[in-house]
């Protein structure tokens, strides 16, 4: 069977992605998870080995992003089956450079001691992500399952 271009970019873009999760030691990452939540990956943030909360990842891929295709993604929450909102995050993966741009679709956010989900029905302002930044987001899903314990 013939891989079609598209496709190839899709499974390129998958491998940079789950490349750089893999590199994040308090992560355990499932692929393939589409048929069940319509994402692409579902993310566990571990603490002493223990899963303290769940977050998951979309995934879009470009050859080449220029500053243009940046905007203007398409995405609708209503094509994630909401059976327990958790943080969903955007990685749009540039696979000539293997640049990810991240920005969240449910965005847990922390008001007066109390987490929440925000959910976003925008085209995503995508920023260019690295450790560090990344490292924040996984801090804001701890935050939030923290002040949410029963959503582990």
């Amino acid at each position: 069977m013939r891989r079609t271009k598209s496709s190839l970019i899709e499974q390129r873009a998958e491998a940079i992605a789950y490349l750089f999760l893999s590199k994040f030691e308090n992560l355990e990452i499932l692929r393939n998870v589409g048929t069940q939540f319509n994402f692409d990956f579902l993310v566990s943030a571990t603490l002493d080995r223990k899963i303290v909360g769940k977050f998951g990842i979309e995934l879009k891929s470009k050859k080449h992003i220029t500053k243009n295709n940046l905007t203007n993604i398409p995405i609708k929450l209503k094509n994630f089956i909401p059976f327990d909102p958790i943080p969903l995050m955007l990685f749009l993966v540039d696979t000539s450079t293997k640049s990810i741009y991240f920005d969240w679709l449910r965005e847990p956010v922390i008001v007066q001691n109390r987490g929440h989900i925000e959910d976003y029905e925008h085209s995503p302002s995508l920023t260019k992500i690295d450790t560090e930044k990344f490292k924040q987001q996984i801090q804001k899903v701890l935050e939030y399952y923290h002040t949410n314990p029963n959503h582990t």
